[in-house]
């Protein structure tokens, strides 16, 4: 399996994603009495990211977010960062 493109960067979807690797079924997450584990916040992020790219979504973009609080909005924020991020 390669690494992808952002995986040799600094920031949050590299963290997590490295995170998933070493610690994939290990709480990343806890919101009212479930937990999102690593694997799955790093699953999710990827898939909204490639949602966002489907979507004409590329760096320089704006995306606005408006959320309550929820693991949504982690997820959110690591998947526009992975599309807005410039390689």
């Amino acid at each position: 399996m390669s690494a992808p493109a952002w995986s040799f960067r600094n920031h949050w979807m590299a963290h997590a994603a490295t995170h998933a690797m070493m610690r994939p079924d290990r709480p990343a997450l806890r919101y009212r009495g479930a937990a999102v584990t690593w694997a799955q916040l790093s699953r999710r992020s990827l898939q909204l990211a490639a949602g966002l790219a489907e979507r004409g979504i590329t760096a320089g973009d704006r995306v606005a977010l408006l959320t309550v609080n929820h693991p949504w909005f982690v997820e959110s924020v690591l998947a526009a960062g992975d599309r807005l991020h410039p390689a």
